[in-house]
């Protein structure tokens, strides 16, 4: 199991790590604009010294590879490769982006920001593949503009877009009312992201405090025999403690 630094925003990256550890988690997953590229680098020997896995989360704030300014499109296509080299320097399992979205501009033109979300990821895809990283899409919560909330969006990207994995948010699924459904895609699912919420906003709570039923979820994990990460995405430290006492019953 892995922990988020999501949980650590004012935590330097070795004390998060550390701390990691300290929990008994076997890998984490940095949130690449969370810390500085030199930062994450020099985490490189301390993660092998605990004998750590660790997957890299893509900077996703202001980050759009749909957009319709090409300037802005390219340069979170730059980050975004940028998160990819880091992976390949730290030997990571692999690295979660998001979909891109709809701008005030492209609410007038939603099918050609859908084609260039799709041509984008192809790109990061391809990139990915030369590095021997695997690329995982994360599927988003139900926010109007994002992309790839809705299962038939994620289902033609993943039937669009070759060497592209998924990443399965929990707690983003919910949000889209199709937790279970999501499921569909376990034999493309590398990572699978774990937080609760009431269905309505994407809270990041502590496992078991929302309305997600993990245990049903957890029995159909078991049933397509899932052997991909699984990753605490809670947003601070408690609610990780919380969750892994939950966790314990089903993991």
């Amino acid at each position: 199991m892995y922990l988020s630094s999501l949980a650590y925003p004012n935590t330097e990256i070795i004390e998060f790590i550390n701390r990691a550890h300290e929990l008994g988690f076997n890998g984490v997953e940095i949130i690449v604009e969370g810390f500085s590229e030199n930062e994450i680098e020099n985490a490189k020997e301390v993660i092998e010294e605990l004998d750590l896995r660790v997957s890299l989360h893509a900077p996703f704030s202001d980050i759009n590879i749909a957009s319709l300014n090409s300037g802005i499109r390219n340069e979170s296509l730059r980050q975004i490769k940028r998160s990819i080299d880091l992976a390949d320097y730290l030997s990571a399992d692999s690295v979660t982006l998001h979909s891109g979205r709809i701008s005030p501009l492209s609410m007038r033109f939603k099918e050609k920001a859908w084609e260039l979300n799709i041509n984008s990821l192809r790109t990061l895809a391809r990139y990915a593949k030369k590095r021997d990283i695997k690329l995982c899409l994360e599927n988003s919560s139900n926010y109007y503009g994002l992309f790839c909330c809705r299962i038939d969006e994620v289902r033609e990207v993943l039937e669009s877009v070759e060497n592209l994995h998924f990443t399965l948010d929990v707690g983003h699924a919910n949000t889209c009312n199709s937790v279970f459904e999501f499921l569909e895609f376990i034999e493309r699912t590398i990572n699978i992201h774990l937080h609760d919420n009431n269905g309505k906003n994407d809270e990041h709570l502590a496992v078991g405090e929302g309305n997600i039923n993990f245990e049903k979820f957890f029995r159909e994990l078991r049933k397509r025999e899932y052997r991909g990460i699984i990753t605490v995405e809670t947003l601070n430290d408690t609610d990780v403690v919380k969750s892994l006492e939950i966790l314990k019953k089903y993991l």
